[in-house]
Parts: C-alpha cells; structure tokens; sequence
C-alpha cells in the first residue's frame, strides 16, 4: 500500500489525475471526481491508484467509471505540496 511519503514514487500521470479530481485544474480544491474512460491510459492509472487506497471506483459511465480520491489520497497529495494537515 502506497503512503503519503510514496506519493514521489507515483507517476506524473498519477499525481495529474489526483490533482485534477480534486481541483479540475484550478490550484484550488473544490470537487473530488474523476471521469475516465474504460481502456485508456487513465483508468489503468485510477486502477492503480485505486489499489494503493488513494482512490475509489464510483459510478459507472456509459463509457467508464467515475474515480473518487480517497482521504489517504488527498492527505498525500497534499503532503506532496508540503501542506501539513
């Protein structure tokens, strides 16, 4: 199981997905959703995550599944940019 202090270890892609569910790319936490299509690079990574603990598989879409991040997610995300909570 991946911890905050493993989130450098996670992938660049990784860390977009984590940053864009929970700031749809603002800088600024507002949501905690996101949509990835079933097949794609993406869902593999939200898979990814989702085995670490640092997402969850939410509702299915018509073409994937929406992924939520986790409260361990979003500790290490926010630990990775050096926010102490």
């Amino acid at each position: 199981m991946t911890t905050p202090h493993d989130l450098n270890r996670l992938c660049a892609e990784q860390m977009e997905i984590i940053d864009h569910a929970l700031t749809g790319g603002t800088g600024r936490e507002y949501r905690n959703h996101y949509a990835a299509p079933s097949g794609t690079e993406n869902y593999a990574a939200c898979e990814k995550l989702t085995a670490d603990g640092l997402m969850e598989r939410g509702s299915a879409l018509s073409y994937g599944h929406l992924f939520h991040v986790t409260e361990k997610g979003r500790a290490a995300f926010l630990a990775s940019r050096g926010v102490r909570l």
